[in-house]
């Protein structure tokens, strides 16, 4: 039981003893320790039994508690896993100095106590305390873009996190308790449900800005997306971070049982689902492009959670783990990409074939994964969220989704082929030797990009091959994996994901059409490019959000 505690604190101590003693091999020490976090994880999901860890004398309503149940094993699993992974990635870089890997361990050590706390005041200290060592991680390189958008990023969230304590203080007001099950149960037999609407309105704010739901996204890219952020730091905010906030959001639906919000979070999701790809489509940077593309992803997990179907809650969580690898695989792949073409523009990105044959295959299955493609754990989590709705408009609206998806990715799927030479007559060579012809390539920058091929390291080619692995593996044995992570039984064999591939060809060929026609560069998709709100804005869109949020409590519960 005790190693629920030290999942919290381990990784913090070790990198405070790292900072402080500047040991000389600390990079495979936090590798080993990370190593034995994870190995105990997954462990514990061998025949996986609830644990429960006392942390006062005073017990449970009073006391604190932590707490693994099968959703705070999950998410135990991903974080570990991609912190383990993003050290592996990084281990060479010369940036990984003791600071560093004492805020990357700390924060590691911080989102698995946000996991396993089952109280909301202890989880409250845990988001603020992570809140800031992200913001430092945001600005760790000191420039001026990345200082300005990790303080955007840190007023935001502080500010949104205001109103999940005085959701806090109310609950505690009216109950004396702020434990779940303790909540639950007293929220349960409380008779006039109105007194729950401003506490709930309050704690929802305050998450729905952690998981960047419609309308509060505009933080996302900013610190998902900032230039000189290190690509491991992008791919830990987006692969896990964010999913705290849908972590709380299931949290306070399961406390909150007699408001019936659910219809409600379904809207929610479809409408951040399609402006996510919609921003992500205006975009040309391609670490912009996934940091929206996380907002879309987030509206599609929503969808599934917000179900009352128990398959498409569970399509849901395993969406949300997949997405978690196969989105740290795409920053990872950015972060060398942008180190390599020396433009964060994909649309100058050219022939990685001939610079990477290894890359290109990485990045061909990672895009595989995030459109949904058959076989793939994209393709397999997206299935069980849209299992069951027969409705024809929820049918056209998760296909919309799907088209929006691989329509934003079209960029990445051009980038990959190998430039093809064209043959030109130099007329200058010509004067001197007649039937001399010269060959260049298509693009401008196309034979710089070409001549030098792309040497990774060995970390890095180990982080990548593990991330793509886990993204096939979780869609082509997904009855094995998704039944041992979720606890739902899923079937949905091989040749059950081979009859899908003709809907998603015809979505990959209505995508290349649309983008053939000009649809990414429409007045429509340009106009979307524009918005960048700032901080006074994001701070009126959250009180805006808490208001509407008040309003639909009265008018639908």
């Amino acid at each position: 039981m005790y190693w629920l505690l030290a999942m919290i604190l381990a990784p913090i101590c070790t990198g405070l003893i790292l900072y402080v003693f500047k040991l000389k091999h600390r990079i495979w020490l936090a590798l080993t320790l990370q190593a034995m976090l994870m190995g105990w994880t997954l462990v514990q999901g061998i025949h996986f039994e609830p644990i429960q860890l006392s942390l006062s004398s005073v017990g449970i309503p009073y006391g604190m508690m932590l707490n693994m149940d099968r959703l705070a094993w999950l998410m135990l699993v991903l974080n570990n896993a991609l912190f383990l992974l993003m050290t592996v990635f990084n281990r060479d870089k010369h940036y990984m100095d003791p600071l560093f890997i004492f805020l990357f361990l700390g924060l590691q050590g911080l989102i698995n106590g946000i996991f396993l706390s089952y109280d909301l005041f202890n989880t409250y200290i845990l988001i603020e305390v992570s809140t800031v060592a992200v913001s430092i991680l945001i600005m760790y390189k000191r420039d001026s873009r990345s200082m300005y958008d990790g303080m955007i990023y840190l007023l935001v969230n502080m500010f949104a996190m205001v109103f999940f304590l005085m959701g806090i203080g109310y609950l505690y007001k009216y109950f004396g308790v702020l434990d779940i099950a303790s909540l639950k149960s007293a929220i349960a037999s409380v008779g006039d449900r109105q007194i729950l609407y401003l506490p709930y309105a309050f704690l929802i704010t305050g998450v729905s800005l952690k998981a960047a739901i419609m309308p509060l996204f505009s933080w996302l890219p900013k610190a998902h997306g900032t230039p000189s952020a290190p690509s491991i730091v992008s791919a830990v905010l987006s692969g896990i971070y964010v999913k705290t906030g849908v972590y709380l959001l299931i949290r306070i639906h399961e406390a909150f049982t007699p408001l019936a919000m659910n219809n409600v979070f379904i809207i929610m999701g479809i409408i951040t689902a399609i402006l996510g790809f919609t921003f992500a489509i205006a975009q040309k940077d391609i670490k912009l492009i996934l940091a929206y593309h996380t907002i879309s992803q987030v509206g599609l997990i929503l969808i599934g959670i917000s179900s009352t179907s128990a398959t498409q809650q569970a399509g849901g969580l395993y969406h949300l783990f997949n997405h978690g690898i196969f989105k740290a695989l795409l920053f990872l792949i950015a972060g060398l990409l942008i180190e390599t073409y020396h433009t964060r523009n994909i649309t100058q990105m050219h022939g990685l074939w001939q610079k990477s044959r290894f890359l290109t295959v990485i990045l061909l299955i990672a895009v595989l994964s995030i459109t949904g493609a058959p076989f793939f754990s994209g393709g397999y989590s997206k299935y069980y969220i849209a299992y069951g709705n027969s409705g024809i408009v929820m049918q056209l609206i998760m296909q919309l989704i799907n088209l929006g998806t691989i329509l934003s990715f079209v960029k990445f799927f051009k980038l990959m082929p190998a430039v093809k030479p064209i043959e030109t007559t130099s007329a200058d060579t010509a004067i001197n030797a007649s039937d001399s012809t010269h060959t260049r390539y298509a693009s401008a920058d196309a034979s710089s990009e070409t001549d030098a091929p792309l040497i990774l390291s060995a970390g890095s080619k180990v982080a990548l091959v593990t991330l793509a692995a886990l993204a096939f593996i979780s869609g082509i044995a997904g009855d094995i994996v998704m039944p041992w992570l979720t606890g739902y039984e899923s079937h949905l064999n091989a040749f059950s994901q081979l009859q899908k591939l003709p809907n998603y060809l015809i979505l990959v060929v209505m995508s290349f059409g649309a983008y053939r026609l000009g649809f990414h560069d429409s007045l429509f998709i340009k106009a979307f490019r524009a918005v960048d709100l700032g901080f006074n804005a994001i701070a009126a869109t959250v009180v805006v959000y808490f208001m509407g949020m008040l309003s639909l409590l009265y008018l639908v519960v």
